[in-house]
């Protein structure tokens, strides 16, 4: 007799368990924090980062009940929350620079950390990616960097971005166009890190 493999619970099963046993929400947290981390270290640097991190998924638990019950993913759910606190929070950055309270000084940190030495690289190519993006407004920083490093498609995006999957597509359509203009015509060969090659290799696409 073939016994039956335990079928591994979904974010949605533990999101739904969440809502009597609390606990039980610490698995989405385990499975689901470094990315959202990540994705936000690659916008506003690693020491916001860490505090956005939390704050969403402090969020995202006080907000369960709102997860839509259809969806098996809550990779979209998370990250719109982490989207509109990035929002708020690089109002407040405005607002501080208004102030004269502090100058902006993320747009010169490095977009990826190296996974074998645990530590930015900080290489020529990575930095022009890096500028690139910065240059960017902030809507089409944060569409290229769901599709390109967190591998998000046109459906997750969208439902993430709270925009339709039509708008999606035209909007990453003139970013990828955006990105190709700041980062210019040289193919010079130089080493870089995944994030950086795969934001390239995004640039380059082609309306799909």
């Amino acid at each position: 007799m073939i016994e039956a493999t335990e079928r591994e619970p979904s974010d949605r099963d533990m999101l739904r368990a969440s809502l009597k046993e609390p606990a039980r929400f610490g698995i989405v947290f385990d499975r689901h924090f470094r990315s959202v981390y990540r994705f936000l270290e690659g916008q506003v640097g690693a020491t916001a980062a860490e505090d956005l991190a939390a704050e969403t998924f402090t969020v995202a638990f006080a907000q369960r009940r709102t997860f839509d019950a259809r969806r098996r993913d809550v990779r979209p759910w998370l990250f719109g929350i982490a989207i509109n606190l990035l929002r708020n929070h690089r109002r407040a950055e405005v607002a501080r620079r208004d102030l004269g309270v502090r100058q902006a000084t993320r747009e010169h940190r490095t977009i990826d950390e190296d996974p074998v030495h645990d530590r930015a690289v900080v290489t020529g190519e990575v930095m022009r990616v890096a500028n690139a993006l910065a240059r960017m407004d902030n809507e089409s920083r944060t569409l290229l960097l769901l599709v390109a490093s967190m591998d998000f498609n046109i459906e997750q995006a969208a439902e993430s971005l709270h925009i339709s999957p039509a708008a999606t597509r035209t909007r990453l359509w003139r970013a990828r166009r955006q990105l190709r203009a700041e980062l210019g015509a040289s193919n010079e060969p130089t080493d870089e890190s995944s994030s950086a090659r795969n934001i390239r290799t995004e640039a380059s696409k082609e309306e799909q």
